[in-house]
Protein backbone atom coordinates (compact mmCIF):
# COMPACT_ATOMS: atom_id res chain seq x y z
CA UNK A 1 0.00 0.00 0.00
CA UNK A 2 1.28 3.26 -1.06
CA UNK A 3 1.39 6.72 1.16
CA UNK A 4 0.33 9.95 0.61
CA UNK A 5 3.55 10.98 0.75
CA UNK A 6 4.87 8.69 -1.60
CA UNK A 7 2.21 8.91 -4.15
CA UNK A 8 3.05 13.00 -4.18
CA UNK A 9 7.12 12.13 -4.45
CA UNK A 10 5.77 10.22 -7.29
CA UNK A 11 3.94 13.16 -8.41
CA UNK A 12 6.61 15.73 -8.53
CA UNK A 13 8.48 13.44 -10.32
CA UNK A 14 6.16 12.72 -12.97
CA UNK A 15 6.28 16.75 -13.53
CA UNK A 16 9.20 17.41 -13.34
CA UNK A 17 9.69 14.75 -16.29
CA UNK A 18 6.93 16.07 -17.91
CA UNK A 19 8.41 19.70 -17.59
CA UNK A 20 11.74 18.71 -19.76
CA UNK A 21 9.70 16.77 -22.10
CA UNK A 22 7.88 20.22 -22.77
CA UNK A 23 11.33 21.64 -22.88
CA UNK A 24 12.19 19.16 -25.29
CA UNK A 25 9.64 19.50 -27.59
CA UNK A 26 9.64 23.23 -27.51
CA UNK A 27 13.33 23.63 -28.19
CA UNK A 28 12.37 20.60 -31.49
CA UNK A 29 9.83 22.35 -32.12
CA UNK A 30 11.62 25.98 -32.52
CA UNK A 31 14.62 24.48 -34.66
CA UNK A 32 12.22 22.86 -37.26
CA UNK A 33 10.57 26.17 -37.74
CA UNK A 34 13.85 27.94 -38.30
CA UNK A 35 15.49 25.64 -40.55
CA UNK A 36 12.21 25.14 -42.36
CA UNK A 37 13.74 28.12 -44.12
CA UNK A 38 17.46 27.64 -43.58
CA UNK A 39 17.66 26.67 -47.69
CA UNK A 40 15.61 29.42 -48.74
CA UNK A 41 17.00 30.65 -52.29
CA UNK A 42 17.93 34.94 -52.18
CA UNK A 43 14.56 37.04 -53.14
CA UNK A 44 16.44 38.93 -56.15
CA UNK A 45 13.18 41.18 -56.94
CA UNK A 46 10.01 42.83 -55.59
CA UNK A 47 7.89 40.28 -56.58
CA UNK A 48 9.78 37.46 -55.20
CA UNK A 49 10.19 39.64 -51.80
CA UNK A 50 6.64 39.88 -51.87
CA UNK A 51 6.18 36.22 -52.82
CA UNK A 52 8.38 34.93 -49.96
CA UNK A 53 6.31 37.52 -47.40
CA UNK A 54 3.67 36.03 -48.11
CA UNK A 55 4.47 32.43 -47.45
CA UNK A 56 6.70 33.55 -44.47
CA UNK A 57 3.52 35.19 -42.89
CA UNK A 58 1.42 32.78 -43.77
CA UNK A 59 3.40 29.65 -42.57
CA UNK A 60 3.38 31.25 -39.59
CA UNK A 61 -0.19 31.60 -39.09
CA UNK A 62 -0.75 28.05 -39.80
CA UNK A 63 2.02 26.53 -37.35
CA UNK A 64 1.57 28.84 -34.71
CA UNK A 65 5.28 29.74 -34.84
CA UNK A 66 6.40 33.13 -34.20
CA UNK A 67 7.48 35.14 -36.63
CA UNK A 68 10.47 37.14 -35.98
CA UNK A 69 13.40 39.30 -38.11
CA UNK A 70 16.25 36.86 -37.94
CA UNK A 71 13.92 33.90 -39.51
CA UNK A 72 12.21 36.77 -42.06
CA UNK A 73 15.26 36.92 -43.31
CA UNK A 74 15.93 33.31 -43.07
CA UNK A 75 12.79 32.99 -45.25
CA UNK A 76 13.82 36.03 -47.65
CA UNK A 77 17.77 33.79 -48.61
CA UNK A 78 19.44 36.47 -46.53
CA UNK A 79 20.74 37.73 -43.07
CA UNK A 80 18.98 40.40 -40.57
CA UNK A 81 21.70 42.81 -41.67
CA UNK A 82 21.30 42.69 -44.99
CA UNK A 83 17.23 42.93 -44.32
CA UNK A 84 17.86 46.35 -42.26
CA UNK A 85 20.21 47.73 -45.22
CA UNK A 86 16.97 46.84 -47.70
CA UNK A 87 14.85 48.28 -45.10
CA UNK A 88 17.14 51.93 -45.82
CA UNK A 89 16.91 51.43 -49.43
CA UNK A 90 20.64 50.28 -49.23
CA UNK A 91 21.97 47.33 -50.92
CA UNK A 92 19.03 46.49 -53.14
CA UNK A 93 19.66 44.15 -56.20
CA UNK A 94 19.15 44.96 -59.53
CA UNK A 95 15.48 43.89 -59.59
CA UNK A 96 14.49 45.58 -56.43
CA UNK A 97 12.83 49.17 -55.98
CA UNK A 98 11.49 51.08 -53.25
CA UNK A 99 8.82 48.30 -53.21
CA UNK A 100 11.16 46.18 -51.42
CA UNK A 101 11.88 48.73 -48.79
CA UNK A 102 8.35 49.10 -48.28
CA UNK A 103 7.54 45.41 -47.87
CA UNK A 104 10.20 45.07 -45.70
CA UNK A 105 9.19 47.50 -43.51
CA UNK A 106 5.81 47.11 -43.23
CA UNK A 107 6.99 43.13 -42.42
CA UNK A 108 9.08 44.40 -39.43
CA UNK A 109 5.95 46.51 -38.37
CA UNK A 110 3.93 43.93 -38.45
CA UNK A 111 6.49 41.67 -36.28
CA UNK A 112 6.68 44.58 -34.26
CA UNK A 113 2.97 44.54 -33.38
CA UNK A 114 2.47 41.18 -32.22
CA UNK A 115 5.57 41.60 -30.46
CA UNK A 116 4.15 44.43 -28.49
CA UNK A 117 0.60 42.70 -28.02
CA UNK A 118 1.74 39.58 -26.89
CA UNK A 119 3.94 41.67 -24.02
CA UNK A 120 0.93 43.85 -23.50
CA UNK A 121 -1.29 40.62 -22.49
CA UNK A 122 1.37 38.95 -20.64
CA UNK A 123 2.33 36.01 -23.45
CA UNK A 124 5.92 37.42 -23.92
CA UNK A 125 8.25 38.53 -21.42
CA UNK A 126 8.51 42.16 -20.85
CA UNK A 127 12.36 42.59 -20.60
CA UNK A 128 12.55 40.56 -24.15
CA UNK A 129 10.25 43.05 -26.13
CA UNK A 130 12.04 46.23 -24.06
CA UNK A 131 15.42 44.69 -25.83
CA UNK A 132 13.23 44.17 -28.86
CA UNK A 133 11.57 46.70 -29.37
CA UNK A 134 14.65 49.47 -28.30
CA UNK A 135 17.29 47.03 -30.58
CA UNK A 136 15.29 46.01 -33.46
CA UNK A 137 12.16 48.63 -33.89
CA UNK A 138 14.25 51.27 -33.12
CA UNK A 139 12.00 52.78 -29.82
CA UNK A 140 14.05 54.14 -27.07
CA UNK A 141 13.68 55.84 -23.96
CA UNK A 142 12.84 59.82 -23.66
CA UNK A 143 13.05 61.92 -21.23
CA UNK A 144 11.56 65.33 -21.56
CA UNK A 145 12.04 68.05 -20.04
CA UNK A 146 9.74 71.04 -19.82
CA UNK A 147 11.63 74.64 -18.34
CA UNK A 148 8.78 77.19 -18.11
CA UNK A 149 9.70 81.05 -17.04
CA UNK A 150 9.09 81.95 -13.11
CA UNK A 151 6.39 84.14 -12.88
CA UNK A 152 7.40 85.12 -9.60
CA UNK A 153 10.86 86.04 -10.35
CA UNK A 154 13.00 87.83 -7.34
CA UNK A 155 14.32 90.85 -7.96
CA UNK A 156 15.79 92.53 -4.44
CA UNK A 157 17.02 91.70 -1.50
CA UNK A 158 13.68 92.03 0.66
CA UNK A 159 11.90 89.90 -1.97
CA UNK A 160 14.69 87.51 -1.76
CA UNK A 161 14.56 87.70 2.41
CA UNK A 162 11.38 87.15 2.45
CA UNK A 163 10.84 84.21 0.27
CA UNK A 164 13.76 82.41 2.14
CA UNK A 165 14.54 84.38 5.36
CA UNK A 166 12.93 81.73 7.22
CA UNK A 167 15.09 79.16 5.47
CA UNK A 168 18.50 80.58 5.22
CA UNK A 169 20.53 83.41 6.39
CA UNK A 170 20.09 86.09 4.02
CA UNK A 171 22.74 88.53 3.61
CA UNK A 172 23.09 90.98 1.28
CA UNK A 173 25.16 93.81 0.49
CA UNK A 174 25.13 95.71 -2.73
CA UNK A 175 28.47 97.29 -3.73
CA UNK A 176 28.30 99.77 -6.49
CA UNK A 177 31.40 99.17 -9.17
CA UNK A 178 32.91 102.55 -10.07
CA UNK A 179 33.43 102.64 -14.25
CA UNK A 180 36.88 103.41 -15.45
CA UNK A 181 37.52 106.70 -15.85
CA UNK A 182 38.58 107.99 -19.41
CA UNK A 183 40.86 111.28 -20.03
CA UNK A 184 41.39 112.12 -23.54
CA UNK A 185 44.30 114.30 -24.31
CA UNK A 186 43.87 116.03 -27.36
CA UNK A 187 47.82 116.37 -28.29
CA UNK A 188 49.13 113.79 -28.35
CA UNK A 189 45.61 111.65 -29.83
CA UNK A 190 45.96 109.28 -27.36
CA UNK A 191 43.60 108.20 -24.17
CA UNK A 192 45.17 107.74 -20.52
CA UNK A 193 43.28 105.40 -17.95
CA UNK A 194 43.25 106.82 -14.77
Amino acid sequence: MTTKAEKNALTKAEKKEQAALEKKTAISDTLSNILYWQGAKLVKSDVEVGERLTLFFRRCAETGELPTVEKMSLALGTYSERVNRWEHGQGLLPHMTESTTEMIRRAKHVIAAMDAELAMTGRANTNVYVFRAKNYYGMKDQVETVVTANKDQIKTPEQLQKRYGNVIDVKYEHKKQEAPVVEVVEDEGKEKEG
